[in-house]
C-alpha cells in the first residue's frame, strides 16, 4: 500500500492511497481521495494473502469508535465498517496490527476518562468479523512510540516501545507474553523506527541497536528454549535509514547515511555470522585507538583509551569471528603523578595462536622527565591471568613489533630522540627480549626509526624496515636471531620522487621469500616487492597497487596467494579501504573488496572466508564482516 498528499484544483489538500502489485507495478485498487485537512492519519493493514485490508483512521483526538473499516482488495470496495467493542474513552496509540489470516486485529489502546494524561495503556485483540473483544492485557509503556506486529506465520504478536530494552513475543490470541528478547547494548536504544519479521516469520530484526545496526533473532521454538540472544548483529556503516529481508529469507539489505554524507548499502548473507562487538560501556567516554588480529587463528583484539576511576587508562578486548569475547581488562596509566605520552607510544600484539596478549605503554612524570616509565604486561587470554608485568624508569619508549612462535620472546624496539626541531635524530635499540628471564638476548643499535619487524615461521630470522632521519633514506634488513648478525639488507627502491614509507615485511610460510610494500608518504606509487629472503633481491617484478597504500600483508598457507589491506588516502571525502588478493604465480589481482573503516582482517584455514574488523566511527564499537573469499571467474571476452 502506498499513499501521499496532493492539492486539487480548488486548493484543497487530498490524501490518496492505493494498492500496487509489486511485480507488475500496476495499480490493483485506488481508494477514493480523503480530505487531508482534518487532523487525522490513515493506516492500511493487508492480510497475509493481500485480499482483505483494514483501514484505520487515527484522529489526533477522539475515540476509536467508527474509525475502522474492512475492504475487499480484489473487489475494490469497502465491505463494511468494523465496529469494535470499545468505549468513547478509548483512543489508539501508534501500535496496531492485522493477523495474516485477516481475522484478528490488535492495538495498543490509551484509556482516559478526561481525554488527557494520565493514561492507562492496554493491549486489546478483536475479532474482525464480529468486532467483539477477544482479549485484553495491561502493558508497561514509557513513551508514545509503539510497534506492534503479527509474525507472517501467525505464531507471535511482537511488541516494542521506546526506552525499553526488550521485544515482547506474545500469544497471538490471548496477548500474554511468551518470550522477552533482550536488545543488546542496553541503555543505548533511545529510539527506533520499526522491527521486521522475515517472510516466513522465523527471524525478527530490530533496528538502531546502539544507534548503528540491526539485531536478528532466530524465533524457532528450539532456539528460544536454549538461547534468546541475537544470532546476528549487523552494522549499517552509518545512520540506518531502512532495511529489508529478501523474499527467499536468505539475506538482509541495509541502507544507511554516513557522517561524510556518503550513502552505504550493505547486503548480508544470513547464513554467515556478521556481528558487532561492543566497545567500552556506553556510560564511559572512550576513544578507539588500535586493533590487531592473530596470524594463525581467527581472533581479534582492540584497545580503547578511557578513564578508569579518576585516572586516564585503557581497556582491551579479545574476541573471535562469532563476536564472542574471550578476554576483557581495564587498567589505569601508572599513578596520578604520571601522564600518558601519546597514542603512538603504546603498542599491543596478539600471539600467532591468539592465546597471549602483549601490551606495552610509555608515560611521563608530570614534573621530572628523568622518571619517565615504560610498562609491559602479558596476559593469558583464556584464563585472564597476568603472566608478566614489567615497569621500569628508563629513557626511551618501548614498542612490541612481533612475537616469537614460542610465545616467550619478543622483538622490541626502544627509540631515543635527540636534537632540536628541524634537526632531530632518532636512534633505535632493536632487541630480542626473553620474557622468562626479563632480559635482552640480542640487541643492535640502529641510526633511524624502526617502523616494522616480523619473524619468519621458525623464528630464526627477523626482517625489519627503518628510515634514517633527517635524510629519510629507507632500508630493509634481515637479522639472524641466533647470532644477532645482519645477514642481508637492501636500500635501493628505484624512486626518488618523495619520502618513502614501508609496509610490514612478511616471510612466506617456507621462509624462502620476503614480501614488503613500499610507496610515497602521500599514498601514491605503492608496490609490493617479492624478494629472496637470503639476499633481498627481486624474484619477480613488483605487484602494482591500484588501491592506495598497502599494509598488513598475509600469505596463503601454500604461499601461492597474497592478501593485503589497502588505503586510498587521495579521496576527497574520506580514505577508502580495500582488501586485495593477488596470485603470486602470475601476478594477477584475484579480489578487490571494499572494507569501509576496516582496521584488520583474518582468514580461515582454508582461505575461503575473509573476516574484516571495522571501526564503527563515533561509537567505539567494532563491526565483524565475513566475505566469501572464492575468486570470481574471469569475465567472458
Amino acid at each position: 500500500v502506498v499513499g501521499g498528499r496532493i492539492r486539487d484544483r480548488e486548493g484543497l489538500v487530498k490524501e490518496w492511497n492505493k494498492v500496487v502489485d509489486v511485480e507488475t507495478r500496476r495499480d490493483v485498487f485506488v481508494l477514493p481521495p480523503i480530505d487531508a485537512e482534518q487532523p487525522l492519519r490513515n493506516y492500511f493493514l493487508l492480510d497475509g494473502e493481500g485480499k482483505r485490508m483494514i483501514m484505520v483512521k487515527r484522529f489526533t483526538s477522539g475515540s476509536i469508535e467508527d474509525n475502522i473499516s474492512l475492504w475487499d482488495v480484489e473487489q475494490k470496495k469497502q465491505i463494511r465498517p468494523v465496529v469494535l467493542d470499545a468505549t468513547k474513552f478509548d483512543s489508539f496509540t501508534h501500535g496496531f496490527s492485522l493477523h495474516p489470516n485477516g481475522k484478528r486485529f490488535a492495538a495498543i489502546v490509551a484509556v482516559s476518562p478526561q481525554k488527557r494524561p494520565p493514561f492507562t495503556y492496554e493491549l486489546r485483540i478483536w475479532d474482525v468479523d464480529t468486532g467483539k473483544e477477544v482479549s485484553r492485557c495491561p502493558t508497561v509503556r514509557n513513551t508514545p512510540i509503539e510497534a506492534l506486529q503479527y509474525s507472517p506465520n501467525g505464531q507471535y504478536l511482537a511488541r516494542a516501545s521506546n526506552n525499553r530494552n526488550v521485544v515482547e513475543l506474545r500469544d497471538p490470541e490471548t496477548g500474554q507474553i511468551l518470550h522477552e528478547l533482550t536488545i543488546p547494548f542496553a541503555g543505548l536504544v533511545k529510539w527506533f523506527t520499526d522491527f521486521q519479521f522475515n517472510p516466513d516469520g522465523t527471524r525478527l530484526a530490530f533496528d538502531n541497536v546502539g544507534g548503528h545496526g540491526v539485531a536478528i533473532w532466530d524465533l524457532t521454538a528450539k532456539r528460544l528454549e536454549v538461547d534468546r540472544s541475537p544470532v546476528q548483529i549487523l552494522a549499517a556503516g552509518g545512520s540506518l535509514q531502512s532495511y529489508a529481508f529478501s523474499a527467499d529469507n536468505r539475506s538482509l539489505t541495509l541502507a544507511a547515511s554516513a557522517s561524510n554524507q556518503e550513502r552505504n548499502v550493505s547486503t548480508y548473507d544470513l547464513k554467515e555470522r556478521s556481528v558487532v562487538v561492543a566497545g567500552p560501556d556506553g556510560s564511559t567516554r572512550a576513544t578507539y585507538y588500535e586493533m590487531r588480529s592473530a596470524f594463525d587463528t581467527s581472533r581479534f583484539a582492540a584497545v580503547w583509551h578511557r578513564r578508569v576511576g579518576d585516572r586516564p587508562g585503557y581497556e582491551i578486548k579479545v574476541w573471535d569471528t562469532t563476536g564472542r569475547v574471550h578476554f576483557n581488562v581495564a587498567h589505569a596509566f601508572g599513578t596520578p603523578a604520571f601522564v600518558h605520552r601519546n597514542q603512538q607510544e603504546s603498542s599491543f600484539r596478539l600471539s600467532r595462536d591468539g592465546t597471549r596478549l602483549f601490551y606495552f605503554e610509555s608515560y611521563s612524570h608530570q614534573t621530572d622527565s628523568a622518571q619517565d616509565r615504560n610498562c609491559g604486561r602479558v596476559w593469558d587470554v583464556a584464563s585472564g591471568k597476568e603472566l608478566f608485568h614489567r615497569e621500569r624508569t628508563e629513557p626511551g619508549t618501548f614498542t612490541v613489533l612481533d612475537i616469537h612462535s614460542d610465545g616467550q620472546r619478543l622483538i622490541v624496539a626502544r627509540q631515543f630522540t635527540s636534537g632540536s626541531t628541524g634537526a632531530f635524530k632518532i636512534n633505535t635499540r632493536l632487541s630480542i627480549w626473553n620474557l622468562a628471564t626479563d632480559r635482552e638476548e640480542h640487541g643492535m643499535e640502529i641510526e633511524g626509526s624502526v617502523e616494522y619487524a616480523r619473524l619468519n615461521a621458525d623464528g630464526s630470522r627477523v626482517a625489519w624496515c627503518y628510515t634514517r632521519r633527517p635524510s629519510w633514506n629507507s632500508e630493509i634488513s634481515i637479522w639472524d636471531t641466533a647470532t644477532g648478525r645482519v645477514v642481508s639488507r637492501r636500500s635501493d627502491w628505484g624512486t626518488n620522487q618523495g619520502i618513502m614509507e614501508f609496509g610490514v615485511p612478511v616471510f612466506s610460510p617456507d621462509g624462502r621469500t620476503l614480501v614488503v610494500s613500499t610507496g610515497l608518504a602521500n599514498g601514491t606509487n605503492w608496490n609490493v616487492y617479492i624478494l629472496d629472503a637470503a639476499t633481498c633481491r627481486d624474484i619477480r617484478p613488483p605487484l602494482l597497487s591500484r588501491s592506495g597504500a598497502l599494509q598488513d600483508i598475509r600469505f596463503a598457507p601454500d604461499g601461492r596467494r597474497l592478501f593485503c589491506s589497502a588505503t586510498n588516502t587521495t579521496r576527497e571525502r574520506s580514505p577508502e579501504k580495500r582488501l586485495v588478493v593477488w596470485d603470486l604465480i602470475n601476478g594477477r589481482e584475484l579480489l578487490n573488496l571494499p572494507a569501509r573503516n576496516g582496521r584488520c582482517y583474518e582468514i580461515d584455514a582454508d582461505f575461503r572466508r575473509l573476516h574484516w574488523a571495522n571501526e564503527i566511527r563515533g561509537t567505539g564499537d567494532v563491526e565483524m564482516v565475513t566475505w566469501d573469499g572464492t575468486p570470481l571467474p574471469e569475465p567472458t571476452k
